[in-house]
């Protein structure tokens, strides 16, 4: 339903600012995407992603890193 849809979507604006925009915490991230604390971001991101918003912060940022060191 839209509660479905509407939860979706918050997630993944949650993973666009968290790997376009490292300064922010996440509880910045949570803030902005309308969650109300970083512990309720958290539990429901791991839930969709199988990972917590610092492990994706991790793993793509290492990615990045690797991809600009093979240029």
């Amino acid at each position: 339903g839209i509660a479905g849809l509407i939860a979706r979507r918050r997630l993944e604006a949650a993973y666009e600012l968290l790997t376009r925009h490292p300064q922010l915490t996440v509880a910045d991230v949570a803030e902005r995407c309308g969650y109300g604390d970083a512990g309720t971001l958290r539990s429901r991101f791991r839930r969709a992603y199988d990972l917590s918003p610092s492990q994706l912060r991790e793993v793509h940022f290492a990615a990045a890193l690797e991809d600009a060191q093979q240029r």
